[in-house]
């Protein structure tokens, strides 16, 4: 399921542009793993989970749509993958990026151009909103409980 998701995710990126996702609740949505901190890196024909020792082990475990990569500097990670698929723009969560990690990604992600874009955003918020089938018994099954 979560290997259509991120193909969902892939078409919308403009040529030559990646996605970074680092919000917990669009994390959890396309990788089904919870984590506390972590990264998701999509780039057109591509897309990798960056986690720390902490979720490493059980990420690789539960995760089979995208490979999972040991980091302990997400940004620096996300930028050598960036390099190896010749990315020249990234697209950010604009609703939930600090300007803090904003400043982080201009100093860190040489080379690579930060589009001001929505589209990760409301596509994904779309995405999320269409419930399937198994999502739909799940909210009834939670219905029925309480």
């Amino acid at each position: 399921m979560t290997e259509q998701r991120i193909k969902k995710l892939q078409k919308v990126l403009p040529q030559g542009a990646a996605a970074i996702i680092t919000s917990g609740a669009n994390r959890f949505y396309l990788t089904g793993f919870e984590t506390s901190s972590g990264m998701v890196v999509a780039t057109s024909d591509a897309a990798y989970f960056l986690v720390d020792f902490r979720y490493v082990e059980k990420a690789r475990a539960v995760i089979t749509d995208m490979p999972v990569r040991l980091s302990s500097d997400h940004t620096s990670t996300a930028y050598e993958i960036l390099k190896e698929h010749n990315v020249k723009g990234v697209l950010l969560e604009t609703e939930s990026t600090s300007m803090a990690t904003l400043k982080a990604y201009r100093e860190r992600l040489d080379g690579i151009e930060l589009l001001s874009d929505n589209i990760i955003d409301n596509t994904l918020r779309d995405m999320r909103a269409q419930k399937s089938e198994y999502e739909l018994s799940l909210i009834k099954k939670a219905q029925e409980l309480t």
